[in-house]
């Protein structure tokens, strides 16, 4: 018997596995993240609103250029602003939101699949949102589509993993999820929520 047909101890396929995953996120949410400068308008707009928050310790109104911007709700400034306040007024920290919120959105879909499915369907579920191009732009792009994603997607989850699965507590972590979901994009949270319920009581 060859070495290489030597089934791997177990301990062994579970470091694999955990370090396999590790590259993975590593190249899809932190690789590079805060070597380009900001590319888009939005980036900027976010940032120096999030940035004066931090300054002025005014947390209740994103002003941009001198007037209130209140475009969209104002759970994302405040962690925008509480990353630049661990990690300074850069790129890196402007972006470490969304890219902690890509990694969330792995985990969550990983976790969905072994919950409704089986530990397989799983692992596979969450590595096809990590090579997703949407997941790959996103997590690095100073915006809050991606931290609105993995809200709404967590709180749809667990609702519905409470409903399948008889565990009425997990409900309320998911409607916590949906609250932060409204708290960073607004209304469009219970929307995309309602439909979603909408469309699983009628299959």
């Amino acid at each position: 018997m060859s070495f290489f047909s030597k089934p791997l101890p177990a301990r062994a396929r579970v470091v694999l596995l955990w370090a396999g995953w590790a590259a993975v996120i590593y190249v899809v949410a932190f690789h590079r993240l805060g070597f380009p400068s900001f590319w888009d308008p939005d980036e900027a707009v976010y940032a120096v609103a999030s940035r004066r928050m931090l300054r002025t310790g005014d947390w209740l109104a994103p002003i941009y250029n001198g007037v209130p911007f209140f475009d969209k709700p104002i759970l994302f400034y405040w962690l925008q602003a509480l990353s630049f306040k661990l990690f300074g007024a850069t790129e890196f920290a402007a972006r470490l939101v969304p890219a902690l919120s890509a990694v969330g959105l792995i985990g969550i879909t990983g976790w969905a699949g072994r919950v409704f499915f089986n530990r397989t369907v799983g692992h596979i579920a969450a590595l096809i949102v990590a090579v997703l191009p949407a997941t790959l732009v996103l997590s690095a792009y100073a915006i809050l589509d991606m931290t609105f994603t993995m809200f709404l997607f967590a709180g749809v989850v667990l609702v519905g993993s409470a409903a399948v699965h008889q565990r009425p507590a997990r409900q309320w972590w998911g409607y916590l999820c949906i609250a932060l979901a409204v708290l960073t994009k607004g209304p469009l949270a219970i929307a995309l929520g309602g439909l979603a319920f909408f469309a699983a009581l009628a299959i």
